[in-house]
């Protein structure tokens, strides 16, 4: 459903279906990839775009093969991996990006943590630093360096401890793939290597962090296979790493395992139940379930937890608005303008709310600062034309202004071409100029799907009558279906 043009915002449906959370998996589960609708928007994050896609999942310890043959907990290095995935490539197939869209406008989903780390964050994460370290491995570290003094005296070497040792030292400053790949080989050294048993969880902790920031590294080096890989070799291994499971989950969505993605984000919010992006992930599966009232509840504990969690005001936003729950939705564009001033998506989607409430004034202010904003940006020119041809206010309709830019839009090539070319044929009448407005409202109703047709055969009643077309506020008029009119 496009919210994103004034006449579509006028003919809404509500929706007040809420689905359970095993109906809305089971939903998830029937769904089919949609290309026309994509699915995700997502959690922010300070760290570059996601684009994943499926992979083989990491193959477990074989303590009865021999080293070169064997199949390890741990994804390999990327060089390891070469000749792996180039043998699998045909079964595991890396896919394209998939513009990830809720309610019109394109959100990207983004892993749990950035690629560069701040120091709190590392104190946070990190399974040897900080006050919460993870299966008393404060004790641990000490065994090891206790361990590793006392056999340097009888000159004994502990293989073990050194290598733990050493990955931690290696860890404290790691950024890249080959540092991360360090860490996780030495970790699965020590692993082979029998490490002791009070050493062994903390050991799989560590490797787990390693495993999850060097997933990171091939997402945004969009290297979907080995990031899920690595993810899934994460979560293996920690269990609890609800870092990692997030990133996972994001992982499976853009691949279209939506149910799977569901429980990962269901997982994540029971260990981190403050996590705010995965309560706004989450939001936007429930919207791919049809499930707006469910999806409405999670964005708003999204933005209660993290206010300044600008896709999750905007996706508030968004589903207020296509629940009639107009001054609750200004209320989110508001916080999401505030936020990003020079937003011109978020401007035009304000715009488009602030036509629908009748304050016709504020939707132009809106739409032309997008258009300062961006010169090129169609959403603008297309419902800010409709705005200026349209409205029942004598005081705001622009017969020239109208015109241009319901030109711009169909130069622009923006949106489907039956939208542009109703607002051209609106335009056309709001200027007397019938005898052009008939034949474009008719060649947009060839144009466009079936369930749009009949509203636009009303309008060219009217243009056959020589009568212009006027919208109303939300609130005066009945509500109906509209099909998506937007690309």
């Amino acid at each position: 459903m496009d919210v994103t043009h004034p006449k579509v915002l006028s003919k809404l449906v509500l929706v007040s279906l809420l689905l359970s959370v095993g109906t809305a998996r089971q939903a998830l589960a029937e769904s089919k990839p949609d290309n026309s609708r994509p699915i995700l928007p997502s959690a922010t994050d300070d760290s570059s775009k996601i684009h994943l896609a499926t992979a083989p999942a990491p193959v477990r310890l074989s303590a009865k093969a021999n080293v070169r043959q064997q199949t390890f907990l741990f994804p390999r290095s990327q060089a390891e991996q070469e000749e792996q995935v180039e043998q699998q490539a045909s079964i595991f197939p890396t896919s394209k990006k998939k513009p990830v869209t809720l309610l019109g406008e394109e959100l990207i989903l983004r892993p749990a943590t950035s690629q560069a780390q701040t120091e709190t964050q590392a104190v946070q994460e990190h399974p040897s630093i900080g006050n919460q370290q993870p299966l008393g491995h404060s004790q641990t570290l000490a065994t090891s360096q206790g361990t590793r003094a006392k056999t340097q005296v009888e000159d004994q070497p502990d293989p073990v401890a050194d290598r733990l040792v050493h990955a931690h030292t290696l860890s404290q400053q790691a950024d890249t793939l080959d540092e991360f790949s360090e860490v996780v080989r030495l970790c699965r050294q020590a692993i082979l290597l029998g490490v002791e048993s009070e050493r062994l969880q903390f050991t799989k902790d560590f490797a787990s962090w390693a495993l999850n920031h060097r997933g990171q590294l091939y997402s945004d080096d969009e290297q979907g296979n080995r990031a899920l890989a690595d993810y899934e070799a994460s979560c293996r291994l920690s269990t609890d790493n609800w870092r990692a499971l997030h990133n996972r989950a994001v992982s499976r969505a853009h691949a279209s395992e939506y149910a799977e993605a569901f429980d990962d984000f269901n997982r994540v919010i029971k260990l981190n139940p403050e996590f705010a992006k995965a309560y706004c992930n989450r939001a936007t599966l429930y919207m791919q379930a049809n499930a707006a009232v469910a999806a409405l509840d999670d964005f708003t504990q999204a933005t209660q937890l993290e206010p300044d969690l600008i896709d999750a005001q905007i996706g508030r936003g968004r589903t207020c608005h296509m629940l009639g729950m107009l001054d609750e939705a200004l209320e989110s564009f508001t916080a999401a303008v505030r936020l990003q001033p020079d937003n011109a998506n978020i401007l035009c989607s304000r715009a488009d709310l602030l036509a629908d409430m009748g304050q016709y004034d504020q939707a132009l202010q809106d739409y032309a600062n997008a258009i300062e904003l961006d010169p090129k940006f169609g959403h603008a020119y297309r419902n800010g034309a409709w705005l200026l041809a349209t409205c029942p206010d004598d005081r705001v309709r622009d017969v020239t202004n109208a015109l241009l830019g319901a030109q711009r839009t169909m130069e622009n090539q923006y949106g489907q071409q039956h939208v542009a070319l109703d607002t051209l044929a609106a335009a056309q009448a709001n200027a007397g100029q019938f005898d052009e407005a008939v034949p474009t409202i008719s060649r947009a109703i060839e144009l466009a799907p079936q369930s749009t047709r009949p509203l636009y055969r009303e309008r060219l009643a009217l243009y056959q009558q020589r009568l212009p077309f006027r919208i109303e506020p939300l609130k005066n008029v009945s509500q109906a279906d509209y099909q998506s009119s937007d690309e």
